[in-house]
């Protein structure tokens, strides 16, 4: 399991050795994200959330045609 810190470093650890996790309930995203971030930059975020996401989906698709 890799979890990445609020300073943006990752941390990994074997999923083997943790006994449970838990969903902590709030984002890491301030709540006044509007004030503190441009409209650029709430567009450049949003466009980067879609392209992980479809990337992801593409990649985890391959994973899953490549077993059968």
């Amino acid at each position: 399991m890799v979890l990445q810190k609020k300073d943006g470093s990752f941390y990994s650890l074997p999923k083997e050795t943790i006994a449970r996790t838990e969903y902590c309930g709030h984002s890491l995203m301030p709540s006044d994200y509007e004030k503190r971030l441009s409209s650029k930059e709430i567009d450049d975020l949003v466009s980067y959330l879609l392209k992980t996401n479809a990337s992801e989906h593409v990649s985890s698709q391959k994973n899953d045609s490549e077993e059968e």
